[in-house]
């Protein structure tokens, strides 16, 4: 299918009008603040947190580090995690951010101590703790079903 001169014009119209309004020039993986620290055409200086893009949460820092700016600065490719990411989006904060603040007030909750959380753990305890996870003995399922398929082959 062949695109005509007018949608090409529109096409590259849309693109100018996405590229107004920032693209990256560089990106390079900050190792201490564990972020992606973007540079954008108007000089400002990006930073985000690995933890809010989802596919780079858990890949290693090398992978992570290799990461190229395509699409005329508009995405961001990691092509060991094989992971694009639209600047725009960033920009725009449409990454996910909620899930990030979710998460890092749940941690902080979960390190926090207080006399009430305290004297709560000193009660289960008591109770002998957290409950010990049942495993199903499976052996004598399997060894029925082995015996069922020997008569039904004869």
């Amino acid at each position: 299918m062949a695109i005509s001169e007018k949608e090409l014009a529109k096409a590259k119209e849309r693109g100018a009008d996405v590229r107004a309004k920032g693209y990256a020039l560089a990106a390079k993986y900050d190792r201490n603040a564990r972020a992606i620290a973007i540079k954008l055409d108007s000089g400002t200086l990006l930073t985000v947190p690995i933890e809010i893009v989802r596919g780079l949460r858990g890949a290693s820092a090398t992978k992570i580090a290799d990461v190229e700016v395509i699409a005329s600065g508009l995405g961001l490719h990691w092509p060991q995690l094989d992971l694009d990411l639209y600047v725009p989006s960033l920009l725009a904060g449409k990454v996910n951010p909620q899930s990030f603040a979710a998460a890092t007030l749940g941690a902080a909750g979960g390190r926090s101590t207080s006399e009430a959380k305290a004297a709560a753990a000193r009660e289960n305890g008591k109770r002998g703790g957290r409950p010990k996870i049942l495993t199903v003995d499976t052996k004598p399922h399997r060894e029925e079903a082995r015996v069922a398929r020997r008569a039904r082959r004869g």
